[in-house]
């Protein structure tokens, strides 16, 4: 039969794995603002590459001092345009810096995703497994229905047959109990998949069809260079890394002059004279002890502590893949066991008991 998730899909009649997935990286708010960082700071690695604004000045001499020597003034204006000029180099170490922050947010909007994926599909199978679940106390639960009026049927004609009664009701309770937690744990994942999909009112579709990974073969070492190359942390660790890195080259930069390049135009009012002239000057670095030395610490620093983060987190998913391998190959076991001892001791059970019964 089907099986049925009441949240809404674009008004879709089925939904597969691959058709929720999607509408999850539709839908979904998180990755969305994830997607807006990434934006936001691409537009910041384009302004660092792009020098200061110009500085324009307008000076107007109208009054002289009541104090200054006597003599004859000439009221004048004055229009002065500069620009400052890094020293070559500075600004694309901006850019760097700023486009290690891209690769950081890029990384982060990958984990986001790959986190929805992963969750999308626990509650997919989950759901399906609590519909089978659903399915099976179905059954039993008519199985019991079935044994219990037998048994009152017997109680009926022999007196002795009431604990057998009894037994059939109190199971029959039991499985409505199950029955609710079952319901209970369905409208649980429900919530959570509307959560996901950013619904408010999920409405009713269908689960038409379910596909299982088939068995694979893990190696160990291989995962564990899989997990360094393409796990998004650690890319993201990697860009703070390297992010810290051009910033201490930065500061190394400021340390040098930065030129400021300008003209001038000067007018005497209610005269034909005019002058005009070009500048040249440089803002000097005079606190680098106090300044760029100290925020160049703090970038090797902070790149070292960045480091260490990266150490620990391949630590980590170290002792994640040999746990989890660890974890598929005790189930690998109990599959077997009860595929080759526990399934044929049951059937074997059972014939032997309805023999006895004939």
């Amino acid at each position: 039969g089907l099986l049925y998730l009441p949240f809404f899909l674009h008004g879709s009649n089925a939904v597969t794995l691959p058709s929720l997935l999607q509408e999850v990286l539709i839908s979904n708010p998180d990755l969305a603002a994830t997607k807006k960082r990434i934006e936001a700071a691409e537009f910041a690695e384009k302004s660092a590459r792009t020098l200061d604004d110009p500085r324009f000045v307008f000076l107007r001499h109208t009054q002289r001092f009541k104090w200054a020597t006597p003599g004859s003034f000439t009221p004048r204006t004055r229009y002065t345009v500069d620009q400052a000029i890094p020293f070559p180099g500075t600004l694309s170490l901006r850019g760097k810096v700023e486009k290690q922050e891209v690769e950081f947010l890029k990384s982060a909007n990958l984990s986001t995703k790959q986190d929805l994926i992963l969750e999308t599909k626990r509650l997919f199978f989950t759901l399906y497994y609590n519909r089978m679940e659903l399915k099976i106390n179905e059954g039993k639960n008519l199985a019991i229905n079935n044994l219990k009026e037998m048994t009152e049927d017997l109680y009926k004609k022999d007196k002795k047959r009431f604990s057998e009664a009894v037994e059939g009701q109190v199971e029959t309770r039991q499985l409505i109990n199950e029955q609710i937690q079952v319901e209970k744990n369905y409208r649980h994942i429900l919530a959570m998949l509307s959560v996901l999909l950013n619904k408010e009112k999920p409405e009713e579709v269908t689960l038409s069809k379910v596909e299982f990974t088939p068995k694979v073969s893990f190696n160990p070492a291989e995962l564990e260079r899989l997990s360094y190359e393409n796990n998004p942390e650690v890319q993201g660790l990697e860009a703070r890394i390297q992010g810290q890195k051009y910033r201490a080259d930065l500061v190394k930069q400021e340390c040098l002059p930065t030129f400021i390049l300008g003209g001038r135009f000067d007018h005497n009012l209610g005269t034909p004279d005019t002058a005009w002239g070009v500048q040249i000057g440089m803002h000097v670095p005079l606190w680098i002890p106090w300044k760029q030395k100290r925020d160049h610490q703090r970038a090797k620093a902070l790149a070292g502590a960045f480091q260490d983060d990266l150490l620990s987190m391949q630590a980590s998913l170290r002792g994640q893949i040999h746990t989890t391998l660890a974890s598929l190959k005790e189930l690998d076991k109990r599959i077997l066991l009860l595929y080759d001892e526990t399934i044929p001791r049951a059937k074997l059970r059972l014939r032997t008991e309805k023999r006895s019964e004939e």
